[in-house]
């Protein structure tokens, strides 16, 4: 790299020595910035730089310095450029090549009497890739020298481990950039993942390597950026998450917070979980499943009886009701996204007979997720 820098800069001098015999900035040395996981994490220590008007980049117009910076795989960088002190307006720019000549993006820049200033680069691929910080002073006839700090940080596109409580940081340069979660379930209950992004993102989320549910839509701008799952414990679970925009200079997160559940049920008629007048029984579904629950009831004398059965359901429960007999009274499914919204069935089944009542909660297709509740009265 250094010996490169030298080239570059005899080239440049070579051509200067026709306007004036002017000293050319050269490339400093790489900076190798810190690799994100939390988002949370330290940058690099500040690296200070330094340039005057006679250090020419840019003809006899410009005057800067390249700094190279080592990416060693696609994702974003964040680059805060700090002032210590600025005579003149600093341009910053992002070029894949060291004689700064294919530029991929203008980034900021740090005018006089700012402090500090902050964007974000994307990559597709790892190399080396160089920032430019110059400013323009025409033949350096006025006399200044910039001095600042710079600190970088990089995002990647890597899968990453996601525990219950944690936040996990990210940069989204495309909508198409699709970030993945693993996550182990530690209790059984509902799983609540919160997505604050006002463009909105989709979650997909996979339970033992089927699609519960896909591209489900989660926005700050409607004020319901979260969605809610059911889990066991022990099993290990993905979310995919794309968008329709971009980050736009600010940074995303993703965030998950666990909620126990104590769920009851049986996959038997014969040993159906007893449900008490007024009183709520929990349970859960999940795409691994592959039996009902069962739950029973008792009415004392003949009168009006009311079920209710609540839950955060993805794709469809069916929900049938039997007499003591075996035969069946009524039932009904649950259709489509609802997001996190509460889905409520309610019915009331005129003057039940007294006696006892079986209800069956099964799966309405493969990939049926849910966390329900249930009572009568």
């Amino acid at each position: 790299m250094r010996k490169l820098g030298k080239m570059i800069t005899l080239l440049a001098a070579t051509t200067i020595m026709a306007v004036g015999m002017i000293t050319t900035a050269f490339a400093a040395d790489a900076i190798t910035p810190t690799e994100f996981y939390y988002g949370t994490e330290a940058m690099t220590a500040p690296q200070t730089f330094s340039y005057n008007n006679s250090n020419f980049i840019n003809g006899k117009y410009y005057q800067g310095v390249v700094v190279p910076v080592n990416v060693t795989k696609a994702g974003s960088l964040k680059v805060v450029t700090t002032a210590t002190s600025v005579l003149k307006d600093i341009n910053i720019e992002v070029y894949s090549d060291a004689a700064c000549t294919n530029r991929m993006e203008y980034l900021t820049d740090l005018k006089v009497g700012s402090t500090t200033v902050e964007d974000y680069v994307s990559f597709s691929n790892a190399g080396t890739y160089y920032i430019k910080f110059d400013s323009y002073c025409y033949n350096g006839e006025d006399v200044y020298t910039n001095t600042f700090t710079v600190q970088t940080g990089f995002y990647t596109l890597d899968a990453k481990v996601i525990k219950d409580g944690e936040t996990i940081t990210y940069y989204r340069n495309s909508g198409e950039d699709k970030y993945v979660f693993n996550y182990t379930a530690t209790k059984t209950g509902k799983v609540t993942v919160t997505l604050p992004y006002s463009m909105g993102s989709y979650v997909t989320f996979v339970d033992s390597g089927k699609t519960v549910c896909e591209k489900k839509w989660v926005s700050d701008l409607t004020s319901d950026s979260q969605a809610s799952f059911a889990v066991k414990k022990g099993k290990t679970y993905k979310f995919e998450v794309t968008s329709n925009g971009t980050s736009y200079g600010k940074e995303q997160s993703f965030s998950l917070k666990e909620t126990a559940v104590k769920a009851k049920s049986r996959a038997k008629r014969a040993k159906a979980v007893n449900i008490k007048k007024g009183k709520t029984v929990k349970g859960i579904v999940t795409a691994g499943d592959k039996k009902a629950n069962w739950y029973k009831f008792t009415v004392k004398k003949k009168k009006p009886v009311t079920i209710t059965l609540d839950g955060n359901v993805e794709n469809n429960l069916k929900f049938t009701i039997y007499n003591k007999k075996g035969k069946k009274i009524d039932s009904t499914s649950y259709y489509g996204y609802k997001r996190d919204l509460k889905l409520t069935y309610s019915t009331t089944y005129g003057k039940a007979n007294a006696g006892t009542y079986y209800i069956k909660i099964e799966k309405a297709n493969a990939n049926s997720n849910g966390v329900y509740s249930i009572k009568w009265k």
